[in-house]
């Protein structure tokens, strides 16, 4: 089963008024940003569809824990992704949402609608899986986000260049980029990480 990354990104504006993704550590004004945690959408279009792209793979946030870099797997709930941490102690609740629409907690209201997600229009590519759209996910309850890093230090931090690990053989670290040093990339791995199919 593939692996799908939820991402930390931030959103930028363009000079046409819309909004784009970057990711933080590429903004030049590091003073107002706003932080997303994004899913990417593999070009598609149809809510049916993409519900059935993220049942067939393995959706995970890359979550700091007890100061220990780990990740936490995603139960999908309709369209809201339910991630367990802490032994089964929290049930931390993210809703998809793009900017067509409200939250898609009640996804038969939406069935019918088109997807509009957002771009990602920086330079590190590499951290991406054959995608450059990306859907943003809204925590449903801030209150035991907080108390998940009261208890156990839980941080949801997502994908980013300085955090996480792209798939298996594959780990982001502040020193890793490819064009400066491939040999981090095992024999037959790509640079973009893999695409689910």
């Amino acid at each position: 089963m593939a692996r799908i990354p939820i991402y930390q990104m931030a959103l930028s504006y363009n000079s046409n008024n819309s909004i784009d993704l970057l990711f933080p550590s590429e903004q030049k004004n590091s003073d107002s940003q706003s932080f997303v945690y994004t899913l990417p959408v593999f070009g598609h279009r149809n809510y049916n569809d993409y519900l059935d792209l993220l049942t067939r793979h393995k959706i995970y946030f890359p979550i700091s824990q007890m100061n220990d870099a780990t990740e936490a797997i995603a139960r999908l709930n309709n369209w809201e992704l339910d991630f367990e941490i802490g032994g089964g102690a929290f049930t931390v609740k993210f809703a998809l949402r793009d900017w067509g629409h409200t939250c898609l907690s009640r996804w038969t209201s939406i069935l019918k609608k088109k997807l509009v997600p957002l771009n990602y229009v920086g330079e590190m590519q590499y951290l991406l899986p054959d995608t450059t759209e990306f859907v943003c996910l809204k925590p449903v309850d801030l209150q035991i986000m907080d108390e998940a890093y009261l208890e156990i230090r839980a941080i949801f931090v997502g994908l980013c260049p300085n955090f996480g690990r792209l798939h298996d053989d594959m780990y982001v670290t502040p020193r890793f980029d490819p064009k400066l040093n491939p040999k981090i990339l095992k024999k037959g791995s790509s640079s973009k990480g893999r695409s689910p199919r």
